[in-house]
């Protein structure tokens, strides 16, 4: 029996021995590739999940029981915490894409080897929408590639950390607040531009309360060649307080 010709390394058999195998099974392979297709678009789909704590069960993150669907969030999901939820992340780092803490909802964090990754964001190209509370005592939260927003807070909403919150990357503000809300830093705040040299601002505070405690850090990074002219913008209704540090460095955002 005549041996089928080899292109190369490439392991592909000559169109000449293979065109009545592929004129047979066209419809059948173009099948198989859609299906492939339509597989892959749906793994890599954005989601929406939503935290509503089941009566059975405690208001932990990572019990499957308290979302909708039954399953742990993953980093294609966009992260609802309904509206008078408190939820308690613990024990495991978590990739989401996008998180909105709705009205008297609270997300702590409380385990120091716990990191939660944004990385990502939803139809309104935010990554952090906040109306209820963020409490980080242990722990971080980083936050990046915002096509707008990094935190987004208004509705009386408040963040209080006292591990590591991190902002970078956002083609508007890195943290945003109004409508009376509320910052108080006891532990390490970074806020980088770090988005191919653009300068957008890194904290806006339209109305409420920033505090930076006397053991708070804020570390503003700038892009070396944008002016340190609002960097930090603070609008007259806000009472601003700064009792610790406030560090502005200059990187390279090319």
């Amino acid at each position: 029996m005549a041996q089928i010709p080899i292109f190369g390394d490439l392991g592909l058999a000559s169109s000449k021995y293979l065109y009545p195998f592929i004129h047979y099974t066209a419809s059948m392979r173009f099948l198989l590739i859609l299906s492939f297709l339509i597989g892959t678009l749906s793994l890599s789909a954005q989601a929406t999940i939503f935290y509503s704590k089941a009566p059975s069960a405690s208001n932990v993150w990572n019990d499957t029981r308290n979302w909708n669907p039954n399953r742990l969030p993953n980093a294609n999901d966009i992260v609802e915490v309904g509206n008078g939820h408190t939820v308690i992340l613990s024990g495991d780092n978590v990739v989401i894409k996008a998180l909105e803490i709705r009205a008297q909802a609270k997300l702590i964090i409380d385990d120091v080897d716990v990191r939660l990754d944004i990385q990502g964001s939803d139809t309104d190209g935010l990554r952090m929408t906040l109306r209820g509370e963020l409490d980080i005592q242990e722990g971080t939260v980083a936050i990046r590639d915002a096509q707008r927003d990094g935190i987004y807070m208004e509705n009386f909403s408040k963040i209080s950390n006292s591990g590591s919150l991190l902002v970078a990357s956002y083609n508007d503000e890195g943290l945003y607040f109004e409508s009376n809300s509320a910052i108080t830093n006891h532990g390490n705040l970074f806020i980088d531009q770090l988005n191919n040299g653009s300068s957008p601002t890194c904290l806006y505070a339209v109305d409420g309360t920033f505090t930076n405690s006397a053991m708070g850090v804020l570390v503003v990074s700038k892009c070396q060649d944008s002016p340190d002219t609002d960097l930090i913008k603070i609008d007259n209704g806000v009472l601003y307080e700064d009792n610790g540090e406030t560090i502005i460095q200059s990187i390279n955002c090319n």
